[in-house]
């Protein structure tokens, strides 16, 4: 019960088991993660398509559902870093063992200085309206943009 609590529901949980045991394409290089705008246009053209790749086989709604699934439980709680280091990186591995081209994508992460950056220099003070500065959202086809996923 607690680790239905922490990762999902049972059917998740034997989606997430089996990814453990999926084919996992080398890579040599090291897991680096770095912000979206640091990406290459080829590495942001790998990362589109292992995320379209992962929604067309159900994979990417079942980590949205872990993740909704558990939000009310994990959220305010101690629990929250481990919990979210966990999900990052199952998903992460399950990026890496979608396509031998996917083999050294890792998560990329927010730039925080550099969004807070444009939004004060556009002026804006509502937190919601930061995403709209955020690259990453963009591409993946959020605010601002209908480019990506």
């Amino acid at each position: 019960a607690n680790l239905r609590m922490v990762m999902g529901s049972p059917g998740e949980l034997a989606w997430a088991a089996a990814y453990r045991e999926a084919v996992v394409y080398p890579c040599a290089a090291p897991r680096v993660r770095k912000a979206w705008t640091a990406w290459s246009a080829e590495e942001r053209r790998r990362w589109i398509a292992a995320i379209r790749l992962l929604d067309a086989q159900g994979h990417y709604a079942a980590f949205v559902g872990m993740h909704l699934y558990n939000a009310d439980l994990i959220h305010s709680t101690a629990q929250f870093f481990t919990w979210h280091r966990i999900l990052t990186w199952e998903f992460e591995n399950a990026v890496r063992a979608s396509a031998p081209e996917h083999a050294c994508l890792t998560v990329p992460v927010w730039d925080w200085p550099r969004a807070v950056s444009a939004r004060d220099a556009a002026g804006v003070t509502a937190t919601a309206d930061w995403t709209v500065f955020d690259e990453f959202l963009r591409d993946m086809g959020g605010p601002g943009g209908a480019r990506g996923v």
